[in-house]
């Protein structure tokens, strides 16, 4: 088991442990996402193929991007859990089956969080994520899935009566796989942070993402590495259903 896998394992078994007969609170949100996606990529020749060493070819795709997400979040004392759902699509249509015609692509990410609240403004935690890229939603048709655990740790306060602020940063240690089949030679890690601000007393809140996620494949005499960024902006409103 590799280290992250570890952190994440900690993290979640101390939540589940001790957020049983803690005061908390049962909560849920809707929102919605604007924003922008690059894709860059670089073939390298190592003496693979009749090229000068180091010979390479680069390619670049950039794209709007919007979509929608909700969640459901749960605190118990100092532990706290997220189910979280995101479904974007892009400006850009893509021919994806060859007939000749702009079909729509999707990502749709799914995340469960569990974390700890260290004091009054630090957290740290960790969780699984689980994204599919194709022709729809949960969809990996014409696409791929990605899999994988990510830990991260959190920093918020409130600079007056009425706004709060809260940064967060992760990082997603993740396996790419088709149809089932993973590609074990392919190393992809993620890499996320977060600005939020929220208004103190209402549920809306407004948060600032950036995404980078890298891959990278090797074998004799070639080497494939691509990096995708989604820089977006969001809104999003939390709505309590219960507390005790």
């Amino acid at each position: 088991m590799n280290r992250i896998s570890i952190w994440v394992a900690l993290i979640l078994g101390l939540a589940l442990s001790g957020s049983a007969a803690a005061s908390g609170a049962f909560t849920g949100r809707v929102g919605a996402t604007l924003g922008s996606y690059k894709f860059e990529s670089r073939e390298t020749d190592l003496g693979c193929c009749g090229n000068p060493i180091g010979f390479s070819i680069s390619n670049e795709d950039n794209s709007g991007q919007y979509g929608l997400l909700g969640g459901l979040g749960l605190n118990a004392g100092m532990f706290f859990a997220d189910v979280g759902l995101e479904v974007d699509t892009y400006s850009e249509k893509y021919d994806l089956d060859g007939d000749n015609v702009e079909d729509q692509y999707f990502r749709t990410d799914g995340l469960l969080t569990l974390g700890l609240f260290l004091g009054s403004n630090w957290s740290i935690f960790g969780g699984y994520r689980h994204a599919t890229f194709g022709d729809g939603v949960f969809s990996e048709q014409y696409g791929n899935t990605e899999d994988g655990p990510f830990v991260g740790g959190g920093f918020s306060f409130r600079p007056g009566k009425k706004i709060s602020l809260g940064m967060s940063a992760a990082y997603n240690q993740l396996t790419l796989s088709s149809d089932g089949t993973s590609f074990d030679d392919l190393d992809l890690d993620g890499f996320s942070v977060k600005f939020n601000l929220g208004f103190a007393g209402t549920p809306h809140a407004i948060f600032l993402r950036w995404q980078r996620f890298e891959g990278e494949y090797e074998e004799p005499g070639y080497l494939y590495e691509y990096t995708e960024d989604y820089l977006n902006i969001g809104y999003q409103a939390t709505f309590g259903f219960t507390s005790w």
